[in-house]
């Protein structure tokens, strides 16, 4: 990757409810900022995403990479300097835990279980759904200053850690309610 690139970094399914063509939008509104869109994924909405990135004319600012094992997510998104998960609907974005506990600065959608992680403005940012005006607003804060991206990358880091936010203690949670119901 190259080294003089702001690396923005999406991952998820190539569908309708994870909302990339919002991001899409916002990129082509960011053109000055020597940013790269980093795309991780597939699916029913790729041929579509990469012909919406031509008619925006930045082509050479987004990277479709495909599917790629859970195994080298963490090397991807330790390469980037900003995860952006601009989804519709959400359940608990694995996706938006797995940046944070990697240190990375998170910009996604206020909807569902996203909100459980973030806490807006201080370890990442929540932007309304379907809203491209937002995260371009937010991913210009966060390219302007790499001090406010290390910042709050490492206060996601930490939080991730003090809310314990692992798989293990969401299934001891999950655990101590059916015994409570039992």
């Amino acid at each position: 990757l190259a080294q003089d690139k702001n690396i923005i970094l999406f991952v998820g399914w190539l569908i309708e409810r994870k909302g990339l063509n919002y991001l899409l939008d916002s990129m082509s509104q960011i053109k000055n900022q020597n940013a790269l869109l980093l795309v991780i994924g597939e699916g029913l909405l790729e041929l579509k995403l990469k012909e919406y990135t031509k008619k925006l004319g930045i082509s050479d600012q987004v990277k479709f990479l495909g599917s790629k094992h859970p195994d080298e997510l963490p090397y991807w998104m330790n390469a980037s300097d900003i995860l952006v998960l601009p989804s519709l609907s959400e359940g608990r974005p694995n996706v938006v835990g797995e940046a944070m506990a990697s240190g990375l600065p998170v910009i996604a959608s206020n909807v569902n279980g996203t909100p459980e992680f973030i806490e807006d403005g201080q370890n990442g940012f929540l932007v309304p759904a379907k809203d491209s005006k937002a995260i371009t607003e937010k991913l210009l804060k966060l390219l302007d200053s790499e001090e406010m991206r290390f910042d709050i990358g490492k206060k996601a880091h930490e939080s991730i850690i003090e809310k314990k936010l692992t798989w293990e203690n969401c299934a001891s949670n999950y655990r101590n309610i059916y015994n409570k119901i039992l």
